[in-house]
């Protein structure tokens, strides 16, 4: 499993799912093995290219991506990426999209997470969320096109995105103060969150099946049996 967050953009010099994704560990109880993880730069044409690099190099069956939309008021599941880049929104390095088209491909492709198991889990959590047909059209948009176009070929049998409002650690940082339709959620609920999303994964790949490609375990954390059964910027 590979948890993969954005790092700080304009409008966004702290982003929550950068914090998530370098402090991610396992915890007592939860089984398997923790994920791997990386940041990826917020830059036109280079996100893409960082994560498929760690893709081919550790062999995931899984990738689950995390960014900021610090304009939502709740944790969305994005179920749909576009061949689609918005012209005027700048990267990190100050630069623009080369073209307002991502690359050849259809103009919609699905991300492939199991929704209504997730939904069910993060429902009994408490936890409140969406699910979204619209990332946006900036880099998470750009770089979740790349994962949903090449991830079958890469191996890869599952992959999504959640976007997460401003956590309350990096506002009371920060000193921002929510805005109209904005929200603060507490940073445990996103760890929280993800935890469950990479026990719905693990429940669908089978616990402690072991990768045939590369003889370890494939991953992550069972919250509880009940937990996963089946029965634009600023924002990255």
């Amino acid at each position: 499993m590979l948890l993969a967050g954005f790092g700080a953009f304009p409008g966004a010099p702290r982003n929550p799912a950068e914090r998530l994704v370098t402090s991610f560990r396992l915890t007592e109880g939860e089984v398997g093995r923790d994920p791997a993880r990386i940041v990826l730069p917020v830059e036109w044409g280079r996100s893409w290219g960082v994560l498929a690099a760690e893709i081919r190099r550790i062999r995931p069956v899984a990738v689950l991506l995390v960014g900021l939309n610090a304009r939502s008021e709740r944790f969305r599941i994005e179920r749909a990426a576009y061949n689609e880049r918005a012209p005027a929104l700048a990267d990190t390095a100050g630069a623009r999209p080369p073209g307002t088209r991502i690359g050849e491909g259809p103009a919609r492709l699905a991300t492939r997470l199991p929704d209504a198991a997730i939904g069910r889990a993060l429902s009994a959590a408490g936890i409140g969320f969406e699910l979204s047909d619209d990332p946006g059209r900036y880099l998470c948009n750009e770089t979740l096109y790349h994962l949903c176009r090449e991830g079958p070929g890469l191996g890869l049998r599952h992959f999504g995105f959640v976007h997460t409002p401003l956590t309350d650690e990096i506002a009371a940082e920060t000193g921002a103060t929510p805005g109209e339709g904005q929200a603060f959620v507490p940073a445990r609920d996103l760890d929280r969150l993800v935890r469950i999303v990479l026990a719905c994964l693990g429940e669908e790949a089978g616990h402690s099946e072991a990768d045939p490609r590369h003889g370890r375990e494939i991953l992550c954390g069972t919250i509880s049996e009940a937990t996963c059964s089946e029965g634009e910027p600023p924002s990255r």
